[in-house]
């Protein structure tokens, strides 16, 4: 709970949901160097981002909404998964139960299916947001097999200053559920190649859950080999994990006979987007996600938008890869809509586009000096059965909002 005095200061810098922490840049820059994020020329370059003193301010109306959403929303993955692996254990299926299935098995990347993982989900999720013109939160995205935020969500969380109220437990929370997972042993957290780039934040992650006692290592693909079984805790077996077939074999094959505990259950058709429609037809989630539906030959969806403007998504593509909004690349969506109406299998799908405005946040310029930039945002939430775990926001001057040299990267405070 916020103090009232220390709440009435806060709402006296409130600028449009942001507020200027007071925070140097040179501040900023020694805190990323010291997190190992920017601890050298070569990371400093990779991982460059517009820096920005702000902080995202989530109002106590917004609090209990995003409470609400992490709710229903971490109901409505468990009720997708045990409804999927039910349907995986079916000797018979209806055509309907069969096409819905299939949508699993198209997003397996290697991993086990619904009847493998018997319902399971992972104790937290992450869920894109974006906030509408009303201040009202909506989903774009469940992305419930995706480990890689946690760093950023510690490297945000901790870059303020400690008497700022925090939007949730944040990495105490996980620390906690992989406690109740797992006791105290330790646990591995394994980065393969072809996400090489997210190391920086993994260690982030890493360092923070050992500051809250829990103790894990990064492994490489290639080092997996030189685990044995001495590690009996994997954080998560990443879906890219395919340069090396003999380590997922092997991760897979302690899993299934139960020597491995995993927090992300080796489940990533959960991160489809194909489920979207399914989970917005779930109790409680009418409110949350904006219309959406399959693209296939069998589906009208544009009955679905009714004619508003829309985003085409390709159902597992990640960030802003495959996704087009009809309103800013007109004649490419007409064009991968048509190619995806021509489908029997759907591997698109189209949603409702939500209507923002841009945000104006105070940001560091080129000389280090304050100047005030629109932004839109994309808020990503880390979500339980409990309620809103921790969020953090990135923003672009363009809609199209990604992690790139002109976004920006905040953390989010309760008012």
């Amino acid at each position: 709970m916020v103090p009232v005095r220390h709440r009435a200061l806060l709402q006296e810098r409130i600028v449009e949901q942001t507020i200027d922490l007071g925070i140097s840049r040179g501040h900023l820059e020694s805190y990323l160097e010291a997190t190992g994020y920017w601890g050298d020329a070569v990371r400093r370059r990779r991982n460059t981002y517009v820096l920005s003193p702000s902080a995202y301010v989530i109002s106590p109306d917004q609090k209990k909404q995003l409470d609400r959403l992490s709710k229903a929303t971490f109901n409505a993955v468990r009720t997708l998964s045990t409804h999927l692996s039910d349907l995986a254990g079916e000797r018979s299926l209806t055509n309907k139960d069969a096409v819905f299935l299939a949508l699993a098995g198209s997003g397996l990347r290697g991993l086990l299916g619904p009847k493998d993982i018997a319902g399971k989900v992972p104790p937290c999720l992450k869920v894109d947001l974006v906030q509408d013109e009303r201040g009202v939160y909506q989903i774009a995205e469940v992305d419930a097999y995706n480990p890689r935020g946690f760093g950023y969500m510690a490297l945000l969380d901790e870059s303020m200053p400690n008497s700022f109220p925090r939007s949730g437990p944040g990495v105490s929370a996980v620390a906690d559920l992989m406690i109740e997972a797992a006791g105290e042993g330790e646990w591995a957290i394994i980065v393969s190649e072809h996400e090489r780039f997210y190391q920086p934040a993994f260690d982030v992650f890493r360092r923070a859950l050992a500051h809250r006692g829990v103790y894990a290592r990064l492994v490489y693909e290639d080092d997996v080999r030189l685990l044995g079984t001495d590690i009996r805790n994997v954080f998560v077996i990443p879906e890219s994990l395919n340069q090396n077939i003999w380590a997922r074999a092997h991760l897979l094959d302690r899993y299934k006979r139960g020597e491995l505990c995993l927090f992300y259950p080796p489940a990533a058709y959960l991160g489809s987007k194909a489920f979207l429609p399914y989970l917005a037809a779930q109790e409680g989630m009418a409110e949350f996600i904006p219309a959406c539906s399959l693209v296939c030959r069998r589906v009208d969806p544009l009955l679905v938008c009714n004619g508003y403007p829309s985003v085409l998504k390709g159902v597992m593509s990640s960030g802003m890869k495959q996704v087009i909004f009809s309103d800013a690349d007109a004649e490419l969506f007409r064009s991968k809509f048509a190619e995806a109406r021509s489908q029997k299998r759907p591997s698109w799908i189209l949603q409702k586009l939500v209507s923002q405005k841009p945000i104006p946040i105070v940001v560091f310029d080129e000389k280090s000096g304050l100047t005030q930039r629109d932004h839109f945002l994309r808020i990503t939430a880390y979500i339980s059965e409990k309620g809103l775990v921790g969020a953090e926001v990135t923003g672009r001057p363009d809609p199209k909002v990604h992690g790139a040299p002109d976004c920006i990267q905040i953390p989010t405070i309760l008012a």
